[in-house]
Order: structure tokens, then sequence, then C-alpha cells
């Protein structure tokens, strides 16, 4: 029979960081192809509820950087540096995040009607941009996002 290597105690007793495992297994799930093994993508998830389940950081601060670093294993950089739509970078303040252009918008060019997220401080990485982005990726709806968007607040 199977035997469980780690039972994750700790995470089963804190519905927040539950709800983070979820979310990665349910893009992993959406993501992944059937009988294709993975190493990078099964050992991020390992890594992932190993730190949910010991680490003492706040869940939103983890669930934050986690997703950024899964996106760079997916090999999705962020461009979060100059907009892309007019390409101007360094002082100019970005607004919004296009999911379709997979990056940062600028006041001006947003305001002439491109669209994306708006972001209201400034923090391009915010939930409603990660989640639209993973959403995105999978090209599905993730039922976990608004269990996150609830448990996170």
């Amino acid at each position: 029979g199977a035997q469980i290597e780690d039972g994750y105690l700790n995470l089963k007793h804190d519905l927040k960081r539950l709800c983070c495992g979820y979310f990665f297994a349910e893009v992993i799930d959406k993501i992944g192809f059937e009988y294709q093994r993975d190493d990078n993508l099964w050992n991020f998830l390992a890594a992932t509820l190993d730190e949910l389940n010991n680490s003492d950081s706040g869940t939103k601060e983890l669930m934050d950087r986690k997703q950024v670093e899964f996106l760079d294993i997916l090999g999705y950089a962020l461009n979060l540096s100059r907009c892309v739509a007019c390409d101007k970078g360094g002082s100019v303040g970005l607004v919004a995040y296009s999911i379709e252009s997979k990056g940062g918008i600028c006041r001006d060019c947003f305001l002439d009607g491109r669209r994306g997220i708006a972001v209201g401080s400034g923090n391009l990485v915010t939930g409603s941009v990660m989640g639209g982005i993973f959403e995105a990726l999978t090209e599905r709806r993730l039922n976990s996002l608004s269990l996150m968007k609830t448990m996170l607040k």
C-alpha cells in the first residue's frame, strides 16, 4: 500500500494556508500534461507546501512571493519596468497590467484606451493581476481564486 511521507499537519489547521496550497495544486493540474513528468513543477509544489506548512511568515506575503517564483519557473517573466504599449520606462508610473501584452501600462497609454487591470496602489503584483495572469495561462477559470480572495482579505 501507499504511505504518507508528510501529512502537512500544520497546513491542515490553517484554512488560509490550505487555500494557498490548493491554488498551486489547481494551477499545476490545469497546465500539466497527463502522464508527463515535470520535476520542476512537482519540486516547486512540494517546496511550497513545505513552506506553507512550516513557515512563520505572513500568508499573503508568502503567497505573493511564491506566485512570482512560480511564474519564473513557468518561463513567464513579468514586464514591470517599461510600458508595453509605448516602451517608456524609468520614472514613468505604471498604473495597469495588460494580460494580453503581458506587462505594465503607463497612465498615458491607459487613458488613451489600452486595456488592462487598473492598480491604484502602484503595485502591479496584486491579487487581481496575479489571478488574471494565472487564468490566462490556464485558459480556464480557477475556482481557488475566489476562495483565496475571501480568505486573504
